[in-house]
C-alpha cells in the first residue's frame, strides 16, 4: 500500500486523495462532498497518521488557537466526515481523542488488489 504520497498540491493515502490546491477530496475516484472544516480534519488526520490526536490538538490545529467554544464541536465533525467516508478510517481513542486508522486502509487496498500488501 501506498502511504502517504504528496506531489504538488496532492496526498494520497490509501483509497483517500486530497487535493490541497482545489480543496477537494476522493474516495476510490469518488468526490466527497466536504465541507472546508471537514476538509482540514481530513488533511490534519492523513498528515498525523496512526497519531492519537487529542480534541484539544484538533481544535489547536483546524480551529485554531483563538477558538473558545466547546470542544464536543470536533465530535459533531468527526461523526459528519465519518458519515460520507466509506471506510471507517477514523477511529476513537477511548479517554484521548481520534486517530486515522492505517490498518483499514490496508485492508481495503488488499480486497481491491486481491494480494498482499
Amino acid at each position: 500500500m501506498r502511504r502517504s504520497v504528496k506531489t504538488s498540491g496532492r496526498i494520497e493515502l490509501g483509497d483517500i486523495m486530497l487535493d490541497t490546491d482545489a480543496f477537494e477530496a476522493y474516495e476510490k475516484d469518488k468526490k466527497l462532498n466536504l465541507t472546508l472544516r471537514e476538509f482540514e480534519l481530513l488533511l490534519f488526520f492523513t498528515s498525523n497518521p496512526k497519531k492519537a490526536l487529542s480534541r484539544q490538538q484538533i481544535l489547536n490545529q483546524v480551529w485554531g488557537y483563538d477558538y473558545y467554544g466547546d470542544e464536543r464541536i470536533v465530535d459533531v465533525h468527526i461523526k459528519n466526515l465519518r458519515k460520507k467516508l466509506d471506510s471507517d478510517i477514523i477511529a476513537t481513542v477511548k479517554g484521548i481523542g481520534y486517530k486515522l486508522e492505517l490498518s483499514v486502509l490496508s485492508n481495503a487496498c488488499c480486497k481491491q488488489r486481491g494480494g498482499v500488501i
